[in-house]
Order: structure tokens, then sequence, then C-alpha cells
């Protein structure tokens, strides 16, 4: 059977071509050069990576609310830590709680250990139970299932949860705030400030819900509480495991480890490319011989081409055409083009960089894909990459793992001039 009539299973592909002006070969080698995937204890520090606006549609900073100043805190909040209020010593806990709160006992907080990881509520505070409606303080724990960063890991969950957005601010990859409305047709509404923290493969919330009424006296609370929420240790992030892939000589970048790499077509020397996969786990789903098909079980496709242009004679704008191509061979016709504001990190050395969008659909109709094409050109080569994705509509995380993974190999593409020695 073709690709194309399994084209409603692939979630997205890749490629990134790389196109050269010299026939000169080398071996091709890949090595693994971060591998942080244990849950060891680090330091904050450690887990800061870089910051990238995946979600450009929801780019609404928190509004601005002042702290409560040093001598505020002391008069109106009580501080609260909690060393290991579970079996997860990665759940720890320490933040300011207002005055006159209540800790909930441990026999009302419900949550289960998974993978030695908690998952559920770990601690709740409230406010005075006498009050015309309380205000909430809760913090829980989810599963990190995807490589995605704390801004958009909260994102996808405030719109889930069905909050009228009104804000988010990524701190760095591994925190963000978010501030939102939950309207409730048989109680009050609420105005929620909520914290995401990346953990290792965990993801904990810090949730203060102050009923709408009250929220203009409350939230200078809400932001010092939000400030002030930090975990006591912190494990190792599973996503920084990187590996680089050396392509003939002529150029290399950086792929994450997850994804599966393919075999070198050298057979047309101005062309040879390489393909990644990113693949789903489907288990037994695999051939005769032991192998899946990689194109039908993949979330992600990256094919590294290098292309002699002088000995091609094709111009930029041909090759980008060809790149066209890759998602019509799979039964997606590339449509209309699409404005972005997306700002990638390109290589030093090349002088021409931009990035194209482009819709795309399906063979049934339906326009849930996107095709990415980031141009570069320097004195030797051109260098295509090329993503073929759902849209963030159709398959929200993928979509942001495929662009994390985008990013970071056009941020990490190091052409080698054939004229090194």
């Amino acid at each position: 059977m073709k690709i194309f009539n399994y084209i409603r299973f692939i979630p997205a592909f890749f490629v990134v071509t790389v196109c050269f002006s010299s026939p000169v070969f080398s071996q091709d080698h890949a090595e693994t050069t971060v591998v942080t995937s244990s849950e060891e204890e680090s330091s904050e520090h450690d887990l800061v990576g870089d910051k990238r606006d995946i979600y450009a549609g929801f780019d609404v900073e928190l509004p601005d609310i002042p702290y409560m100043t040093q001598e505020e805190i002391i008069e109106k909040m009580q501080f609260f830590q909690e060393e290991k209020p579970s079996d997860d010593p990665f759940s720890g806990f320490r933040t300011f709680i207002p005055k006159g709160w209540t800790q909930a006992p441990n026999s009302l907080i419900r949550n289960t250990i998974q993978n030695g990881r908690i998952v559920g509520e770990i601690a709740r505070f409230s406010s005075d139970p006498n009050d015309l409606a309380q205000s909430v303080v809760r913090i829980e724990a989810y599963e990190l299932e995807h490589n995605i960063s704390a801004k958009n890991w909260l994102l996808k969950h405030m719109l889930d949860y069905g909050y009228v957005f009104e804000g988010l601010t990524e701190r760095d990859w591994n925190r963000a705030e978010g501030l939102g409305v939950i309207y409730n047709d048989e109680s009050f509404d609420y105005k929620d400030r909520i914290v995401a923290q990346l953990n290792g493969k965990r993801v904990i919330l810090l949730i203060y819900s102050s009923p709408l009424f009250l929220w203009d006296q409350e939230k200078v609370y809400q932001a010092t509480v939000a400030k002030s929420f930090r975990m006591l240790k912190f494990a190792k992030s599973f996503q920084h495991e990187m590996l680089s892939y050396d392509v003939t000589g002529y150029a290399e970048f950086m792929y994450p480890a997850n994804w599966k790499l393919g075999t070198l077509n050298q057979n047309d020397f101005d062309r040879p490319r390489i393909k990644l996969f990113n693949l789903d786990d489907y288990g037994d789903d695999v051939d005769q011989d032991g192998r899946v098909d990689e194109q039908q079980f993949s979330k992600g496709i990256i094919n590294i081409q290098v292309v002699v242009y002088e000995n091609t004679g094709t111009s930029i704008t041909d090759e980008i055409e060809i790149q066209k191509e890759l998602a019509s061979d799979l039964g997606i016709e590339v449509t209309k083009k699409l404005k972005h504001n997306i700002k990638l990190m390109f290589p030093q050395s090349t002088r021409v960089n931009e990035l194209d969008i482009y819709e795309g659909t399906s063979t049934e109709g339906n326009p849930n894909f996107e095709i990415w094409i980031a141009y570069m050109e320097n004195d030797e080569a051109y260098y295509f990459i090329t993503m073929i994705t759902p849209n963030k509509d159709s398959r929200y995380f993928a979509w942001t793992e495929n662009k994390s993974a985008f990013e970071g190999i056009v941020s990490s593409l190091d052409p080698i001039s054939f004229y090194e020695e």
C-alpha cells in the first residue's frame, strides 16, 4: 500500500535539506554528546532551557501586578515547607501562604505513585471556611509525557480545563505562570493564577483560586504566592538528551536522541540525504522482519539532503518548490502561504535566512497540516529544513514537540566549508 493511503496516521514529517557546491564526501557518523535521562538530583539552574515562543496566538503576558514588600510579607504571610509530602523524593516544596489559612490534613489529599513519581494532589490550603466564598491554594503533580516546555504544557492544560485566558508568561523552559477565569453556573466564578514547574518527568502545579468578585483584593496575594513557590529538590530533565550527526563532512547538526536515524542515501552525489524518524510507540505493530513501517508510524520525519547547486544548476526558488513536493509525495497538498511571527536562530555563516510556512490539506480535504520551509544560503550551499506537521489545532502536543525539534535542528546546523583543511 502506498504511503499516501496511510496519511491519516502520520502526525508530522520533517525534512532537512542541505545543498552544497562540491561533491566531496567523508565517512558519516553519529555520536552522543549529552545524556541526562536519569532522575538524579540537580540544581534549579541546570533545568533552565532556552526560551521559545511556541503558541504565538496566545502570547499575552500576565498583567503587571505588584508583589508584596518584605514588610508586607512579614505582616500578612506565613511560610510553609514540606520536605517530603509523599514517597516521591522530588515532591518537596516551599511557599508563602496568607496568614489565617489552614492546610488540609493528609487524609483528604488524594494521590498515587506511578513509576516512582507522585500523581495527584500534594497539598491544599484554604481561607477561613466562614467566608462567603473560600480562596484555595492547591499543589498538584502530573506525569510529563511530552517533550515540550512548561509554557506549552500549561497553555494546553488551561485550554483543556475551559479557562478564559488572560495571560501567560514563560519564566524559562521549565517554569511558566498563567492567569485565567473559570465560570461556574452552579457556584462562584474563580480567577486562578497557576505556576507550572517541570521537575524531571513530572509537572508540578501551584493553583491559587480566588473568587472573581474578590480578585482585586487578592491579586497581590496571588502574585506573591506564585513568585515564592519553589521545589526543594530538582531532578534532571529527560528532555535534554541530544545526538550530533556529521553529514558526510559537509555539515553537522544536533537532533533529539528519541528520533531514529535512517540510512544515508548516496546514490546521487549531488543530492545525498539522511532521514530521522520520530516514532510513535506501536508495540507489536511490526512486520515479519521485526521492523515497523517508519513513515506510517512516525510522528515526525527529518530528511537531511545535500544538493550541489553548482552541479544541479538550480536556484533557491527551484529548491523551495522541490521541498513542497515532499509533502505532495505523502498525499498532502501545499496550499496558501501563512503569516507567522516565528523567529529562528540561523547559522552565522549563512547570508540568506528565511522561514516560510504553508497550509497543508490532506487527501480528505482537511487543512490539518502545516509545511515549514527554513532556507539558508552561503557561498557553497543552500540549506533547507522542511517540516510537515499537524497544525496546533489538530494535534497540539505533536505540533509543539515537532516545532521544538525543528528549531533545535536549525539553530544547531553548522555548515562545514568544502575548502577547510
